[in-house]
């Protein structure tokens, strides 16, 4: 699965329910509002939100002119659930009817600590077009990354010139440097055009052309290659962003004509019917999915969430709280999000609070060890940085191996530390990269 920095912005458009479901006769409710949103058509209701890690509990807020405790130093307020299971609360938390919640140990958002003693990243880029296999007479004309699995694979796209035709292939890279080809299958009838992202289980979700099907068809393409075209309402496209390890897919659907504009949120799940969800009426920006079917995103500018479905109707923070985009990590320990003045973490009913070291980053995807990649602004220049343990730190100064001349953005992380990016060498051309987390 995937949070990288690709969020699917949804912005409003004038449709109807009756229009995207063309005659399909599944039904649809329409969910009350939420403080700071409002109402959205939906195919099929959505579960309430379950499955997110609470995460300890923030210390209360201080009292105007009252004496201020000081936050503890000890523990950064991202720290990773070293002692949990994936699929259970980090440690710190309480479990119903064991008693007593634990000691808070989370600093106050307006109280950083100071930045610990940790680990500081290290990388080795590794080049992971898959040259070696292009048949012969085949030459690479360019190559790109979409996203990553938990587990370290990493998926992307290669250009290949076969005498005056220019034909698309989708690849896998693996952690111990192989990699194979990705491609729909002959009985499917269609042919991928862009692979965005894989799961643990190597099924693959991209978009594609199929014959008969004259707008671009979303694809979930399974190891042993056995292609299934995502179920979506007749000629719209299908965009789909990133698929998690239960095999459900995140995305949207859009159809356009002279005079109409329709869009809408979509959740696929391994098995059932898709939702849908009318964002005619409310801002939708989707930042990624969850191993729990957990959604995160923006509702009319606000951090929200939602479970089973795309439609965010839960918001994040109490009180609301407003974030530019962010994500989730796999197992939904982790969900950040940034602003103007740095990255903020969020606990579900809890209030936001801004993570040290953060200041002027912009957190754009986070793994379930708790460190996160994305862009770091200073008065005169952006770039890339990685943050651990209350610090970041620009991707190239803790990176080796990459060749002289070359440039890079980072994509998406994995639970190893491996990084997913995108290059460009020296002529300009795109080229694949993993960035090898040495520590």
């Amino acid at each position: 699965m995937s949070a990288r920095r690709t969020g699917i912005s949804l912005v409003t458009a004038a449709v109807t329910v009756a229009a995207l479901l063309g005659g399909r006769g599944a039904a649809w409710a329409v969910t009350p509002p939420e403080p700071g949103g409002t109402s959205s058509a939906v195919v099929t209701t959505s579960p309430s939100p379950q499955g997110i890690p609470t995460g300890p509990a923030l210390p209360p807020p201080s009292t105007p002119g009252a004496p201020t405790t000081p936050a503890p130093t000890s523990t950064p307020p991202i720290s990773a659930p070293a002692t949990s299971a994936p699929g259970t609360s980090p440690p710190g938390t309480s479990t119903p009817g064991t008693g007593t919640p634990a000691t808070p140990s989370l600093p106050d958002a307006e109280s950083p600590a100071p930045a610990p003693a940790g680990t500081t990243p290290a990388y080795r880029a590794v080049v992971i077009d898959p040259t070696p296999a292009i048949p012969a007479g085949q030459t690479l004309q360019d190559s790109s990354v979409g996203g990553t699995s938990s587990t370290g694979l990493i998926v992307g796209n290669v250009t290949l010139r076969v005498g005056e035709a220019l034909v698309t292939r989708g690849f896998i890279s693996y952690p111990d440097g192989t990699s194979r080809w990705v491609d729909a299958s002959a009985a499917s009838g269609c042919r991928l055009s862009a692979a965005w992202d894989v799961n643990a289980a190597e099924e693959v979700v991209g978009t594609g052309t199929c014959a008969g099907a004259p707008a671009p068809s979303g694809l979930r393409i399974a190891k042993d290659g056995t292609t299934t075209v995502l179920a979506t309402p007749p000629d719209f496209t299908t965009l789909p962003q990133t698929i998690n390890d239960r095999g459900t897919v995140l995305g949207r659907v859009n159809h356009s004509t002279q005079s109409t504009y329709e869009l809408y949120a979509a959740l696929w799940p391994q098995a059932g019917e898709p939702t849908f969800v009318d964002v005619s009426t409310v801002d939708l920006y989707l930042w990624g999915l969850s191993n729990k079917d957990v959604v995160v995103g923006q509702r009319a500018g606000l951090a929200a969430t939602s479970t089973g479905g795309p439609g965010l109707e839960q918001l994040l923070s109490t009180p609301s709280a407003r974030a530019f985009g962010g994500a989730i990590s796999p197992e939904g320990y982790f969900i950040i999000g940034y602003r103007d003045d740095g990255t903020y973490r969020f606990i579900p009913g809890q209030p936001e609070y801004r993570v040290p070291g953060t200041a002027g980053f912009q957190g754009m995807s986070v793994n379930d060890a708790a460190r996160a990649i994305g862009w770091q602004y200073s008065p005169t220049a952006v770039h890339d940085a990685v943050w651990q343990d209350g610090r970041t730190f620009p991707l190239s100064d803790v990176t080796t191996g990459l060749p002289a001349g070359w440039r890079m953005l980072a994509v998406d992380i994995t639970n190893s530390g491996d990084i997913a990016a995108q290059a460009w060498d020296v002529d300009g051309k795109p080229r694949s990269l993993r960035l090898v987390a040495v520590s």
